[in-house]
C-alpha cells in the first residue's frame, strides 16, 4: 500500500511550525547572548573604574577610548562565547541585538552599574524578616526547595513563556542563575522560609525583565501548600520596599499573564499602578508599576 501523500496545506502548517520554532530558539539564544553581554560589560566597566580610581583618573571607561564600535562588539562576542557557541557566532548574533539595548548596555559601561552596588561591592539588604518570613540569599543546597515550586505544573501555569514544569536539573540550573544574578546585581529571586520553622516555601525578590532589562520586575512564586496565606503578600512587599528603598532602583515592574487573577490582585495589594500591557517572554502581559517617587 503507498504511503499517503500530504496535502499542500498540511505541508504548509508543517512548515509554518518549523519556522515558528527556529524563530523562538533564535530569539531564546539571542536573549541568552544579551544578557551575558550585559553581565560581562557590567562586569569589565566596574574593573575598569576601580582600576582608574586607583590611578586617579576621573574618566569612565568607554568602548569607545581604544576601539571602533564593531571590533568592541567582536571583543564582547569573544568573552562570552562558551564550548557549544562559538566567537562567530556570538557577533553574529550580536549584530543583530536592538540599537536601543545596545545603548542600554553603553550606558551602563559609562555611568553607574547598577542599583545596589557600591564603590566597596554589593550593597547587601539580606536577610529581610517580616512578621512570619525569612528573605535570605539563594543556596545551591535549595534546589529541593526551588523544585517545589518549578516541578509543580499548577504552580508554573503562569510562570515563564512556556508554562510548564521543570526537571529538577532545570531547578538546579535556574537556582545557579539566581545565585549568579544576586551576585552580578546585588539583586535576584531569593529564597523565602517561614521563619518558625525555617521551611522554605518559596522564592522572590527582582530580576531583569527577559533576563536583560532594563526594567526590573518584582516576582512571587510559591509552593502551592503556601497558596491562600497571604505570604506571597508579605514576602512582596517587603522585597519592593527594598528594591526602592536601600536597592535604589526607581522604578519596579510587576508582570502576570491577563487570566491570573490572583497575581493581579496581590500587584493591587502592593499599591502598584497599572499602566496596561506589555510584550515580555514571548506573550503580551498586564503590567503594574511602582515608583521611588510616587506621581514623577
Amino acid at each position: 500500500m503507498p504511503w499517503p501523500v500530504r496535502s499542500h496545506e498540511a505541508a504548509q502548517r508543517s512548515q509554518t511550525s518549523a519556522v515558528r520554532a527556529a524563530a523562538w530558539w533564535a530569539k531564546s539564544e539571542l536573549r541568552s547572548i544579551m544578557s551575558r553581554a550585559a553581565s560581562h560589560i557590567c562586569a569589565q566597566s566596574s574593573s575598569s573604574r576601580a582600576w582608574s580610581r586607583c590611578a586617579g583618573s576621573p574618566r569612565a571607561w568607554s568602548p569607545h577610548d581604544n576601539a571602533s564600535m564593531h571590533a568592541w562588539w567582536q571583543s564582547v562576542a569573544a568573552a562570552i562565547a562558551t564550548a557549544n557557541r562559538s566567537p562567530a557566532r556570538v557577533a553574529v548574533r550580536c549584530s543583530v541585538i536592538p540599537r536601543s539595548f545596545r545603548s542600554t548596555l553603553l550606558r551602563r559601561a559609562r555611568t553607574t552599574i547598577l542599583p545596589g552596588r557600591t564603590p566597596g561591592g554589593i550593597l547587601s539588604v539580606l536577610p529581610i524578616d517580616t512578621e512570619r518570613l525569612r528573605i535570605r540569599e539563594l543556596e545551591e543546597s535549595d534546589v529541593d526547595g526551588a523544585h517545589r515550586v518549578y516541578g509543580d505544573p499548577e504552580v508554573m501555569r503562569y510562570v515563564g513563556a512556556d508554562g510548564k514544569a521543570r526537571t529538577r536539573e532545570q531547578s538546579a540550573a535556574g537556582v545557579a542563575r539566581m545565585i549568579e544574578g544576586q551576585r552580578n546585581n546585588g539583586f535576584s529571586l531569593w529564597a523565602v522560609e517561614l521563619r518558625d520553622t525555617g521551611q522554605m516555601i518559596g522564592v522572590c525578590g527582582v530580576v531583569h525583565v527577559d533576563g536583560t532589562g532594563p526594567d526590573v520586575e518584582l516576582v512571587y512564586e510559591f509552593q502551592r501548600s503556601a497558596w491562600g496565606q497571604g505570604y506571597a503578600t508579605e514576602a512582596a512587599r517587603a522585597c519592593l520596599n527594598a528594591a526602592l528603598g536601600p536597592l535604589g532602583l526607581e522604578r519596579v515592574v510587576a508582570l502576570a499573564y491577563p487570566a491570573n487573577a490572583q497575581s493581579i490582585r496581590i500587584m493591587q495589594k502592593l499599591g502598584m499602578r497599572d499602566t496596561g500591557t506589555i510584550e515580555a517572554y514571548g506573550h503580551e502581559l498586564v503590567c503594574y508599576e511602582a515608583l521611588a517617587t510616587p506621581g514623577v
